[in-house]
C-alpha cells in the first residue's frame, strides 16, 4: 500500500512542476492512515531559509481602516522550514509550526495594511497544493482544495498550527506549494491567495511550541 501511495505520489508530479490548474486540482495521495500514526511536533525555522526572525507571524489586517479586504502582511519570497517528524514504511513527515497567525496592532498606511476591527472572524481555505501538502490547525487536517479552519477572532487571534509535506524516504530537497485565501464573516472581502512554499530541511528544528497550536492552549483555559 505504501509503494502504491509512493507511486501516486509520482505519477501526479510529486515535486515537480505543475501548472496553476494542476495545482488547483491536485489532490493528497491516499496516506491519510499515516497522518492518524503521526505524534506531532512543533517545529520553528532556523535563519536559513526564513527570516532573520523566525518568529515572524503571518500578519492579518484590511486594506482600508473602514473595511476593504483582508490582507496577510508577510515576505512570501521567505520559504516555510519544515522538518522531518516521523517515518512510517518509507514515507516521511516533514512538519514545521512557523510562521503562525497573528493580527496587525496599528495603522501602516505606507503599507497599506491596517488592523481590523473587533468581533471578525478571520477563516483559511485552501485554494491549491502539492501532492503530499497539508496544513493542520486546532485539530484539523487541511489536505483538498477548498477545506477551511476557522484561525479566531479579533482582537485575540493568534495560533500556530504545522505546516506539512509527506515525501517518499530519501527526498530531503525541493518546494512544495500551499496556496490559500482568508476569508471573514463580516465587513471585509477575502484576500488575494497567498502562496506559501514549504522546504525540507535537515536538523531538527526548535520545540518552542511544544506540539501544539496557542489556539488550542487557548481553548484548553476556557
Amino acid at each position: 500500500m505504501i509503494n502504491k501511495s509512493i507511486q501516486k505520489c509520482s505519477n501526479t508530479g510529486f515535486g515537480g512542476a505543475m501548472s496553476p490548474r494542476q495545482r488547483h486540482q491536485a489532490r493528497r495521495p491516499a496516506v491519510g492512515w499515516l497522518l492518524g500514526l503521526v505524534f506531532l511536533v512543533g517545529a520553528c525555522g532556523s535563519p536559513h531559509a526564513v527570516p532573520d526572525d523566525p518568529h515572524v507571524d503571518l500578519m492579518i489586517g484590511a486594506s482600508s481602516p473602514d473595511g476593504g479586504v483582508l490582507v496577510v502582511d508577510y515576505d512570501f519570497s521567505q520559504a516555510f522550514e519544515v522538518f522531518e517528524n516521523t517515518i512510517v514504511g518509507s514515507l516521511v513527515l516533514w512538519s514545521g509550526s512557523d510562521p503562525g497567525f497573528g493580527l496587525v496592532e496599528f495603522d501602516e498606511p505606507e503599507e497599506g495594511v491596517y488592523p481590523l476591527m473587533s468581533g471578525v472572524e478571520v477563516t483559511l481555505v485552501i485554494t491549491a497544493l502539492d501532492p503530499g501538502v497539508q496544513f493542520r490547525f486546532d485539530g484539523v487536517a487541511l489536505d483538498e482544495v477548498g477545506d477551511s479552519v476557522v484561525l479566531g477572532s479579533s482582537p485575540g487571534l493568534h495560533g500556530h498550527g504545522e505546516w506539512q509535506v509527506i515525501l517518499p524516504e530519501g527526498t530531503e530537497s525541493g518546494e512544495y506549494l500551499l496556496e490559500f485565501r482568508l476569508e471573514a464573516d463580516r465587513i471585509y472581502d477575502p484576500s488575494e491567495p497567498a502562496q506559501a512554499r514549504l522546504v525540507p530541511v535537515e536538523g531538527d528544528g526548535h520545540d518552542d511550541h511544544e506540539g501544539h497550536d496557542e489556539h488550542d492552549e487557548d481553548h484548553d483555559e476556557d
